[in-house]
């Protein structure tokens, strides 16, 4: 008997997919500042005129956005490894866009607002301070319901070459195992033994969460 190929996650349009339930944990994130603190703060910064106003703004723009990628890595489990290989905001950034929490038109918006962020010594005018702290926000509010929830089950109906299936995947973060079953498969993908794969299906999970 022929081998049935295991069903790839990369051909999954989770556009056509309608998520029937989902089973949650609540997520403690471990700052006494948050990201939505450091927004609070940055628009108080811009109700002043002054250049000193303005670079306090961008200050805290940045942080926000930090303090925002640390809490998502947070609740799918992978801060710790972003401090030990000590990651670079484009590598949080990129890890956070190859899972699906981060959206592709969201991703280029920070890349625009980046180098604005990363020049600390160049005078900043107003409207490009205005324009981070939308890029910001935007990014917030796109994000932030993954920072108190960590979504461990997805049941979820889907097209799958021009069939309509039930997936079921379920996400173990402590050990970092995904369980899939369709309608006539069931398999494990591990981070330790295929960690692309292991995103592929987390990228499904975040991106049908983002669409419902």
């Amino acid at each position: 008997m022929p081998m049935v190929a295991l069903i790839d996650p990369r051909k999954i349009d989770t556009h056509n997919s309608e998520i029937m339930s989902v089973s949650a944990d609540d997520v403690g994130i471990p700052f006494e500042i948050t990201s939505r603190d450091f927004l609070n703060f940055a628009s108080e910064d811009l109700k002043g005129q002054s250049a000193k106003d303005t670079i306090n703004a961008l200050s805290n723009i940045k942080r926000s956005i930090d303090c925002l990628f640390d809490s998502l890595l947070f609740a799918v489990g992978f801060l710790e490894d972003s401090k030990r290989d000590r990651w670079t905001f484009p590598e949080k950034m990129s890890f956070l866009g190859e899972i699906g929490i981060i959206a592709p038109y969201v991703l280029g918006k920070i890349n625009s607002a980046r180098n604005l962020l990363e020049h600390e010594f160049r005078k900043p005018n107003r409207a490009e301070a205005e324009t981070a702290y939308d890029v910001a926000t935007l990014l917030y509010y796109a994000t932030f319901r993954f920072t108190r929830r960590f979504y461990h089950l997805v049941d979820m109906s889907i097209e799958y070459e021009k069939e309509a299936i039930a997936l079921e995947i379920s996400v173990q973060e402590e050990n970092r195992t995904i369980y899939v079953s369709t309608n006539s498969q069931k398999f494990v993908v591990t981070w330790s033994e295929n960690p692309e794969d292991y995103k592929r299906w987390l990228r499904v999970v975040y991106q049908a969460l983002s669409i419902d």
